[in-house]
């Protein structure tokens, strides 16, 4: 591998198909590290919430992140996020900023700062991004591009048994259905960030089978691609 050369690998998809498990695994056995882009907007947005500003109030969200003293390191491969010279952790989990991240994010201007920081790390290290729109909008030209897909039964299945085990009893698998169609639709339609695949992603389907089956899929996707860097 050359030593100046850092690569990019995107992992898109749609919600409930299992690209942050499987980014964060894929990530480990290469080596590469994890750009957690949510945590980026959970930072910004807890910022906002320490200011007590409010989400209608665009003139001071986009004043705010002129003057933001964020930055992203990686330690042992994980992302640490730094507001002010202060590592956050719980804070990044607050009620406040679960609410309002959502709505944060897709300011043009928030996902502009977002992907100038993501273009920063890329510079620095080897990195697996995993997101909606990442081998489109953010790294058109990733070194490698996979659009993970899972069919909608799957996923709803899926994250039906994930509520079960988290004590959430109270939602119907159709509900989980709906949800999912109304988010797939939400997904590929927004203005900016939209869920899109790639021309040139390889489609890898992570319907009914181990997770580690689709990890050494893509990882020997990743070898054709590139070799065997790490």
């Amino acid at each position: 591998m050359s030593e100046n050369k850092k690569y990019v690998i995107a992992i898109d998809g749609p919600a409930g198909t299992g690209k942050g498990t499987i980014s964060r695994l894929v990530a480990k056995r290469i080596g590469f590290v994890l750009v957690k882009t949510g945590d980026m907007f959970r930072a910004i947005t807890y910022k906002m919430v320490k200011e007590k500003i409010k989400l209608d109030e665009i003139d001071k969200i986009i004043s705010l992140l002129d003057n933001i003293d964020l930055e992203f390191k990686y330690i042992n491969g994980q992302q640490v996020s730094i507001l002010d010279g202060e590592e956050l952790n719980d804070e990044l989990s607050i009620k406040e900023v679960q609410d309002n991240v959502s709505q944060v994010s897709v300011i043009k201007e928030v996902r502009d700062k977002v992907l100038k920081y993501e273009k920063d790390i890329a510079k620095k290290e080897n990195i697996v991004m995993e997101g909606r729109d990442i081998g489109t909008t953010v790294f058109p030209n990733a070194d490698v591009k996979i659009y993970l897909i899972a069919d909608l039964e799957e996923r709803v299945l899926r994250r039906y048994n994930q509520l079960k085990k988290q004590g959430i009893n109270n939602i119907s698998k159709e509900e989980v259905k709906q949800n999912f169609i109304f988010r797939d639709e939400n997904d590929k339609n927004k203005k900016y960030g939209a869920l899109k695949q790639a021309e040139d992603a390889v489609v890898v389907d992570n319907s009914h089978r181990e997770i580690e089956d689709t990890v050494n899929e893509i990882i020997n996707i990743i070898k054709e691609k590139i070799g065997e860097i790490w």
